[in-house]
């Protein structure tokens, strides 16, 4: 028995003794003594009623008897509660219905003052200057009432860019003149200005007609010395103009628009409903698309021959760029030259 005690003193001393060393190899690292401090802040043992709840939750029954009355200062009970919540959601709803209404107005005001759509064709330019010491990457910005469009921009367009670019857009009742630039596309520094210019839309085109005109451009040369560009007007009115008209209103989603019967009815016959019978239905067979382009090494074989000082991977993004037409490619080298 005595031998016993005698080892369980031991042992407890040994303990003691490597409770003390490890104890002292804590202090002298401090990524250990760091864990052991943590390792005294876990909380052992059943955890508190309000634990991982938000303050001011309703669920919380401490939050329910601080909620009192007004009127008698009385602790309100629960079904009280959910009734006064109940009320401020209902509130919340009844605006959020009154700002789509607003939103909705909005949208059939915009629509009933829209002449019509405008489109307007970006087809090519010619500068009387090449800014900088590389060729300009020339793109066009027009202003159309509030709103602002712009092209893809003409790598190495330099002096004569071409964009081919149509541009769609309502045109608001009372706008008579779009605004024009012609900006140079800068990699490590702003877009430089190159020429500018106020142009008044044609009448022509509320007649039905498409007006393709040279108009000149405004810049560091002076008025209309910094080349002209070539745009091409046509209209559509609202009549004709898909999704635009005095009473058929655009509706976000969410938002339901009311038509009245004389507009459904019109809707309904250019719109006719489809009925299913026992008859076989003769569906439309698509027509086949052209093959897309590729390229031709023949071709550009033929474009090196005619081009042998100029280097081949010029050549091949000319090429490239052209959509793989050896006419247009060999037309854009022959400007490149020329430049």
């Amino acid at each position: 028995m005595r031998l016993v005690s005698n080892h369980l003193m031991d042992s407890g001393a040994l303990y003691n003794s490597k409770c003390n060393y490890l104890e002292m190899a804590a202090s002298l690292d401090p990524a250990t003594a760091k864990a052991n401090e943590r390792r005294k802040r876990i909380l052992v043992g059943e955890l508190p009623g309000d634990f991982l709840r938000l303050p001011g939750s309703s669920s919380s029954p401490r939050m329910i008897r601080d909620l009192n009355d007004p009127n008698t200062g009385l602790p309100l009970t629960p079904q009280q509660i959910q009734e006064k919540l109940d009320e401020q959601a209902a509130i919340a709803l009844h605006q959020q219905l009154n700002a789509q209404a607003v939103a909705a107005a909005a949208v059939a005001h915009s629509a009933t003052n829209i002449r019509g759509r405008l489109l307007i064709s970006v087809m090519q330019a010619k500068l009387v200057k090449n800014y900088g010491m590389t060729r300009m990457d020339p793109y066009v910005r027009i202003h159309i009432g509030h709103n602002i469009y712009e092209t893809p921009t003409d790598v190495n367009g330099a002096k004569n860019p071409r964009w081919n670019k149509t541009i769609q857009c309502f045109l608001p009742i009372g706008i008579h003149q779009i605004y024009l630039e012609v900006y140079d596309e800068c990699s490590f520094s702003v877009d430089e200005l190159i020429g500018h210019a106020y142009i008044q839309i044609p009448e022509e085109i509320f007649k039905g007609e498409t007006i393709e005109e040279w108009y000149n451009l405004n810049g560091k040369h002076g008025e209309g010395k910094e080349g002209q560009i070539l745009l091409v007007f046509s209209f559509m009115p609202t009549s004709q103009a898909p999704g635009v008209g005095p009473n058929l209103a655009y509706a976000p989603p969410g938002i339901a628009v009311s038509y009245p019967p004389s507009v459904m009815s019109t809707v309904n016959k250019k719109h006719p409903q489809v009925y299913q019978s026992n008859q076989p239905v003769q569906t439309a067979v698509p027509q086949s698309l052209p093959p897309r382009p590729s390229f031709n090494p023949d071709d550009f074989k033929q474009l090196k021959e005619m081009f042998p000082n100029m280097d081949e991977e010029v050549i091949r993004s000319v090429y490239e760029a052209g959509n793989y037409n050896k006419d247009s490619s060999a037309n854009a080298l022959l400007s490149m030259v020329a430049d």
